[in-house]
């Protein structure tokens, strides 16, 4: 959690702009503009949100603030640009399946987080993923969330959105990292159909996958999110290596197809006067320096800004750091290497 002297004074200093429900507000800070979700909640759930305000990761909404009060709490989270999926299918209907596949992926990567913790979200549906204006998952709302133990045979509490709650939530065993697959699965054949999986079934591919997330005996599940997650990605790497580029290029991952095609158009042109002025430029002292320079000052901080392939996982100094200190880092790394771009663009040749 932020710094807690930092955050009670800004939550004190909130201003609600909106309501989502009679439990959730979106507020503003004034003095920064920096908005923040507010819900309100039953304190006997604080065990919970606290263990998730210590978790750092790039598709789990950070909660930033907890604040008790008589009989509830107020739990302040960061504010996500963006759209349900239950919107997204609302106006769409279903979803391309490189996206699905995208999208569960992400979902399975933040419910491993989860997992690890020893929680379980319980309630995974499309009103509680939102893709952010990037094109990325976040998971949001933790109401439901419970810690699970195999000394438990059944949950205390039953709870769940209808359709996409497994068979353990009706009081038959207990709630575990299984449950979140089932949820997931069906979420699965909604994204990918806009049905329920009683009313129509993916087909290919993503209908086994369903099929083994759904199973009613939560032994034939899949073993874990992790594995879950390993067979979508054999997905992926079979598309290709091209297919792969293509997904992690920041506007052509976008869900909007006149962003993709403006975006699309935007790298042609970089990339056509990037060639001509490489074309132009007479003397090979002088290409090299424009080359070295276009590196530092374009590519590398592409790399570092957008996370290409993953790259912030990928290099040793920065493996195991959290997503907020791996953002600082390459934030900075990025700003130093076009400085040194332009600079070496700027000396004289000789």
């Amino acid at each position: 959690m932020e710094d807690s002297l930092l955050q009670s004074y800004i939550y004190d200093n909130l201003k609600n702009i909106a309501s989502f429900s009679d439990s959730t507000a979106l507020c503003i800070y004034e003095p920064t503009k920096k908005l923040y979700v507010v819900k309100t909640v039953d304190k006997s759930n604080l065990a919970y949100y606290r263990k998730i305000a210590g978790i750092d990761a790039s598709y789990l909404t950070k909660i930033v603030y907890i604040k008790e009060e008589e009989d509830t709490a107020k739990v302040v989270r960061e504010y996500i640009s963006g759209d349900s999926l239950f919107d997204i299918l609302r106006s769409k209907k279903h979803i391309t399946e490189p996206d699905v596949v995208k999208y569960a992926i992400q979902i399975c990567e933040g419910l491993e987080v989860l997992h690890r913790n020893g929680l379980v979200h319980r309630d995974i549906n499309p009103n509680n993923i939102l893709i952010s204006s990037d094109g990325n998952v976040k998971i949001i709302d933790y109401g439901i969330v419970r810690s699970f133990s195999e000394s438990k045979s059944s949950d205390t509490v039953i709870l769940g959105t209808v359709g996409y709650a497994a068979p353990e939530q009706f009081g038959f065993n207990q709630s575990d990292a299984k449950t979140d697959i089932y949820a997931l699965g069906v979420l699965i054949n909604v994204m990918a159909t806009g049905k329920m999986p009683n009313e129509v079934s993916v087909e290919g591919f993503l209908g086994q996958i369903v099929r083994k997330c759904t199973r009613i005996d939560s032994k034939q599940r899949y073993k874990s999110v992790s594995e879950l997650k390993n067979a979508l990605c054999n997905k992926v790497e079979g598309d290709g290596f091209l297919d792969k580029i293509i997904r992690e290029i920041p506007g052509l991952r976008s869900r909007y197809t006149i962003v993709t095609v403006l975006s699309a158009i935007a790298y042609f042109v970089f990339l056509l006067f990037s060639v001509l002025a490489f074309v132009v430029t007479k003397t090979e002292i002088a290409r090299t320096q424009y080359t070295v320079s276009w590196i530092f000052t374009f590519l590398i901080p592409y790399f570092c800004f957008h996370n290409f392939l993953g790259i912030w996982d990928k290099l040793p100094f920065s493996q195991g750091s959290s997503k907020r200190n791996q953002r600082i880092t390459y934030t900075l790394l990025g700003i130093g290497s076009i400085l040194i771009g332009l600079i070496v663009l700027g000396l004289p040749i000789t």
